[in-house]
């Protein structure tokens, strides 16, 4: 799981948007990640449902072989811009 928390200091700390809710994240292990490891934290859009305000990313995890170690989706909300008159 702590690898886990590497996508919520993404979303936390590194994506832009002040006001953004880190609202579900979904992993599956695919292998072993040991503390030693050379990572690559992947973070990509797939889906925007504006009238939901909702963004959908895909969230991968890769070792220094580019082997895909964990897998997941994340959901987050973005706050909402008020229309300017």
């Amino acid at each position: 799981m702590l690898v886990g928390s590497l996508f919520s200091r993404i979303f936390g700390t590194d994506f832009i948007g002040e006001g953004m809710i880190y609202c579900n994240q979904s992993l599956k292990f695919l292998k072993p990640v040991y503390p030693d490891m050379l990572l690559e934290v992947v973070a990509k859009v797939i889906n925007i449902d504006y009238d939901r305000n909702r963004v959908i990313f895909s969230t991968e995890i890769f070792n220094e072989n580019h082997e895909c170690m964990v897998t997941g989706e994340a959901m987050l909300m973005p706050r909402k811009v008020k229309d300017q008159l």
